[in-house]
């Protein structure tokens, strides 16, 4: 492979939550693959997140890292999708829990599948006060009503979220208006 070429890039944007962070990027490094960096753009954190990420670039176990203010968090997310060197781009959130083996399977069918640009997962949850009540969420029903064209839209996370990044000059980036970006 040539020097900072990447097929896939897992993009973080966060800001003082060192805790969360690494629990979600230590689970990540144990598993990393050659042809997959790690981008983290950080909200100039005051936590100890700064110390904490310059370390592990200096380590060269993230391949991009900047910490500096943003305007909110659509734009560190903004700042990440545009700093990913790979063909696809998956966004990390710092608490919550992914299964990484299922993420490199969508991988690897994306990466074969050059037409498809975008995959999206189901979920499961859990109730921190009953946690052995797990649930599965899924958009399937509320997207198959929109492509039939009942509906003019529909609602899912982006948290299961992957995206082609040649994509992105069709669907844009993150309005930075939104607060909520689960419901942009």
């Amino acid at each position: 492979m040539l020097d900072n070429q990447f097929n896939f890039s897992y993009i973080f944007a966060t800001r003082n939550r060192l805790p969360f962070l690494k629990i979600t990027l230590g689970k990540l490094l144990e598993t990393v693959l050659p042809d997959e960096e790690i981008v983290v753009v950080d909200g100039n954190s005051t936590d100890g997140t700064k110390e904490y990420l310059q370390e592990l670039f200096k380590q060269g176990k993230i391949q991009q890292y900047i910490s500096e203010p943003d305007k909110n968090q659509a734009h560190g997310w903004n700042k990440a999708m545009l700093l990913a060197k790979g063909t696809l781009i998956k966004k990390i959130i710092d608490d919550d829990v992914f299964c990484y083996a299922a993420i490199r399977e969508c991988k690897n069918y994306m990466l074969v599948n050059e037409a498809v640009d975008v995959c999206i997962s189901n979920s499961l949850t859990v109730d921190l006060l009953n946690p052995e009540k797990v649930e599965e969420n899924t958009r399937l029903p509320y997207f198959k009503e929109w492509k039939s064209g009942n509906v003019k839209s529909f609602t899912f996370s982006d948290v299961y979220l992957m995206i082609r990044k040649s994509s992105l000059s069709l669907i844009g980036l993150y309005d930075t208006q939104f607060r909520m970006l689960d419901w942009e």
